[in-house]
């Protein structure tokens, strides 16, 4: 029998898949059915231990997703735990568990915060509504974020009494310390082309530092944040971001080269649960700006460095007292981000807290 039956949205390779992924590899080799509303890419499947049987619905439609209800019913029966994974498997999965009769406990994961809900999808504002009119069918729902959980509880989308918040974890490679006193600063940015991400703000950001600052560069990895993107190239030429000191990776496979060569971090979002970029990010020493999203507060710990969303001239006003510190200065700042997050954020420790949610 599998230890979990896990449903969700699993597809491409985001950052509450790679949560997920994380915490599966990390479960002490327990085998895990997970159950996945959309087809499975390839990638996906490569961050999943072998133990580990995925079954795809392929749900291409609104149609496809209505009949997943019934088509998830048989894998239900008899389960130990059953997991729902963000807001469209909340709504689909219970309405399956309820068919199924079944009695094991039901445990939600919240990995989005309701920062801003008119920027979803249609399909997404739906499955909210829809897991709100649910949500006391669930045992317990887990929060990966503070505000999130505050914000979900506020708009009724759970019981307070179900509610339990635990952040994300990570895998930590050895620390290696940045080098502030260089000639060339590198300002990084990270995360998929979406208009959740306000890449704009960003890139209206970096063209101004350039143009105060000669030795600052800028680096942006993400799915479709490349030159073949026409709206990336519009936003670097309507802010004057210089092509010369500037480096568009698109979607990288492993991001841990690209955090080692960056010493700042900018988040520009509108919209997040728990940041993972900036956890990551400060776990290899960048220094992080962000905007006041999710739970950014908790992961960069400095007011000065959470500013406004759409917040232009706050941020570009933390990077210039950030620019007039020493480079001892700013060696410190990065040491101690990084042993924060490690301290806090053990894969280890995050995933046996998930796991045994539903146990009492």
């Amino acid at each position: 029998m599998y230890n979990l039956h896990i449903i969700t949205n699993f597809s491409q390779v985001g950052g509450a898949e790679k949560m997920l992924a994380r915490v599966i590899n990390a479960s002490c080799n327990q085998e895990h059915l997970v159950l996945s509303l959309l087809s499975v890419s390839d990638s996906v499947k490569s961050l999943l231990p072998p133990n580990v049987n995925v079954v795809s619905l392929d749900s291409k439609s609104v149609l496809g997703l209505i009949l997943s209800i019934v088509r998830l019913v048989p894998y239900l029966n008899g389960a130990k735990k059953v997991f729902c994974w963000m807001y469209h498997a909340h709504a689909i999965g219970t309405l399956s568990y309820l068919i199924s009769r079944s009695t094991s406990p039901l445990i939600w994961n919240v990995r989005h915060s309701l920062d801003n809900i008119k920027s979803e999808s249609f399909s997404t504002k739906v499955a909210i509504k829809l897991g709100k009119l649910l949500g006391r069918i669930p045992n317990k729902v887990i929060y990966c974020s503070k505000r999130a959980q505050e914000q979900h509880l506020h708009y009724g989308y759970s019981p307070f009494s179900s509610a339990v918040y635990i952040p994300n974890g990570y895998i930590f490679e050895d620390f290696v310390p940045k080098n502030f006193a260089v000639s060339k600063l590198v300002i990084g940015a990270a995360g998929r082309f979406h208009v959740a991400k306000d890449f704009a703000t960003f890139f209206e950001v970096a063209g101004r530092l350039q143009r105060i600052y000669p030795n600052v560069f800028v680096e942006v990895a993400g799915r479709n944040v490349d030159y073949d993107n026409p709206a990336v190239s519009a936003w670097i030429d309507e802010f004057h971001v210089v092509r010369s000191r500037l480096v568009l990776h698109g979607e990288l496979s492993q991001m841990s080269d690209f955090y080692k060569r960056i010493h700042f971090f900018a988040l520009t979002s509108i919209t997040e649960g728990f940041p993972n970029v900036l956890a990551e990010a400060s776990s290899f020493g960048c220094i992080c700006i962000s905007t006041d999203v999710g739970d950014a507060s908790v992961i960069v710990k400095d007011s000065n460095r959470v500013v406004p969303i759409k917040g232009t001239s706050e941020m570009v006003g933390s990077f210039t007292k950030l620019f007039s510190m020493t480079s001892l200065q700013l060696n410190e700042l990065s040491e101690d981000a990084a042993k924060d997050m490690r301290s806090r954020f053990d894969i280890k420790l995050i995933s046996k807290q998930i796991m045994e949610v539903g146990d009492e």
